[in-house]
């Protein structure tokens, strides 16, 4: 391999690192923690039945993915077990940006158990905290179809066995591991440029 092929590989080696740690860092400023919410739901002054989509909104806020959206049981969502299923909300978000919530498709006015401060329309995001946040919607609705729903008491945790209409998200690539796979391309093109060349000196 020659002086300045050797040169060339060694650019686009550290060129590839140096994107990387930069992927890195902005990944690292965004929130990591997502926040997690379970509670009570009323339609139209009902316990909520099993089955029906529940599902937090914004800006800014993941959807399709798992955890949000997730089923309802009888009477509510989520679990306050910290092992039981949740609504997890997470994005490119900030804390204090506004968070809508659906049950059925229908939004849904929320109350924060703990805090206390009444029924609104909208929650404020808060990365990281675990929120009893019961939600109310005036009209009733009905579970969704083609799904099996098992449920044990104790803990009450709902549990989806088939489920045909639930969006299910997968991994997206990050910047990071965009930049790792750039690298090892990099790294094996040589490799490869490398053996041909003296493939061909000895021939």
């Amino acid at each position: 391999m020659s002086k300045r092929t050797i040169v060339i590989f060694t650019g686009l080696v550290l060129a590839c690192l140096m994107a990387t740690l930069v992927s890195a860092q902005g990944d690292m400023a965004q929130p990591v923690f997502p926040q997690s919410f379970y509670g009570s739901i009323e339609a139209a002054g009902q316990p909520v039945p099993a089955g029906v989509i529940v599902e937090a909104k914004g800006a800014a806020v993941k959807t399709g993915i798992l955890g949000n959206p997730i089923f309802s049981k009888e009477g509510g969502y989520g679990s306050p077990d910290p092992m039981g299923t949740r609504l997890e909300v997470q994005g490119e978000l900030s804390p204090g940006d506004e968070i809508t919530f659906f049950v059925g498709g229908v939004q849904a006015e929320v109350l924060d158990v703990k805090a206390g401060t009444g029924w609104v329309q909208v929650y404020p995001y808060s990365p990281g905290d675990a929120t009893e946040l019961n939600m109310r919607i005036a009209v009733p609705v009905t579970p969704v179809s083609g799904m099996t729903i098992v449920t044990h008491t104790g803990e009450s945790t709902l549990m989806t066995t088939q489920v045909d209409t639930l969006p299910v998200g997968g991994v997206a690539p990050t910047p990071l591991m965009t930049s790792g796979m750039i690298i090892v391309l990099v790294i094996l093109g040589g490799v490869a440029y490398y053996y041909g060349r003296k493939g061909k000196k000895k021939e």
